[in-house]
């Protein structure tokens, strides 16, 4: 759980810090964006034998969220979230929606061209039906005329 907090919700926080451990959360994490009263303006709280415990801070005031294998940290009034693992950061919501129209263009793009391959595939699928036609319309016809000269040969 992580709570974006500030002064006058502080009392409130509190009171769901207790909730939250009733109620068997695993963490709790506070970000006071504007460090308006908390000191550090992000802390974690981790429950353990149904008492929350301090998520210990590395060394650039970031937390490790082990539920959820981020970390946390403050950038300005801003909280970011990156992979624990890789280090890559979780985009912004804006960043996302770049990410969310890129990745439709290329759907579509990808559409478009699996849509032109087919037609493409109809068409050479088409021809080949046209050309085989052709071939046994000429071989019945091959075969009618042979027939005929045989036929005079004989006659």
């Amino acid at each position: 759980m992580i709570e974006v907090t500030s002064e006058s919700t502080s009392e409130e926080d509190l009171a769901k810090k207790e909730i939250y451990a009733r109620l068997g959360v695993a963490e709790y994490f506070l970000f006071d964006p504007f460090g308006e009263y908390l000191s550090p303006r992000l802390q974690g709280f981790r429950l353990r034998h149904g008492r929350y415990l301090a998520v210990p801070q590395q060394e650039d005031g970031s937390l490790v969220s082990e539920t959820t294998g981020l970390l946390l940290c403050s950038e300005g009034e801003k909280l970011r979230l990156v992979n624990a693992v890789t280090g890559e950061p979780l985009p912004w919501v804006h960043e996302l929606k770049g990410l969310i129209e890129a990745a439709e263009a290329r759907a579509a793009a990808e559409a478009k061209e699996r849509h032109k391959e087919a037609e493409a595939r109809r068409v050479a699928e088409t021809h080949a039906a046209q050309e085989a036609e052709g071939r046994r319309v000429a071989e019945e016809e091959l075969a009618r005329l042979r027939r005929q000269l045989e036929e005079l040969n004989r006659g």
